[in-house]
């Protein structure tokens, strides 16, 4: 097999969009339910778990999500910037237990109070005020304003 020497798509490319379905599909070709689901966008990742307990939830996403990551990573040649990776735990009730924190490869992630998907800030209780204080300040700044 002769090698492919320009193995890439121009930038804007009306190809890429479908590209990159294509190539991601089997990623998050995942279930969406009351008790998991994934999505992406571009080149981010999102996928969690529902259940009643988080040390069950983390369990669930280490004995599936990650794996599945994983072998993906593998088949495809994509890497994961596990540095860029982080674990937040959404609850009503207070966690009574530390539960373990998830392994990507050698990594260890630990959870975060908040954590930003596809621009939005969530924080453990999803009351938004750190996304909300973030893009009132943003939105304050002199470039913003309108000029008539």
């Amino acid at each position: 097999m002769l090698p492919i020497e320009f193995a890439d798509i121009p930038q804007g490319s009306p190809l890429s969009p479908l590209l990159y379905v294509y190539y991601n599909a089997d990623l998050v070709e995942w279930k969406i339910d009351g008790n998991s689901g994934a999505l992406d966008f571009v080149d981010d990742f999102n996928a969690w778990v529902v259940g009643s307990d988080a040390e069950q939830n983390t369990k669930a996403i280490q004995d599936t999500i990650i794996p599945h990551a994983e072998q993906w990573s593998r088949r495809s040649g994509a890497t994961f910037e596990v540095d860029k990776t982080s674990l937040i735990r959404f609850t009503r009730r207070p966690v009574l237990n530390d539960p373990p924190n998830l392994r990507f490869g050698d990594t260890e992630i630990t959870p975060s109070q908040s954590v930003k998907v596809l621009g939005v800030t969530l924080d453990t209780k999803l009351a938004m005020d750190e996304h909300i204080s973030k893009v009132t300040i943003e939105g304050l700044k002199p470039s913003y304003r309108y000029k008539p």
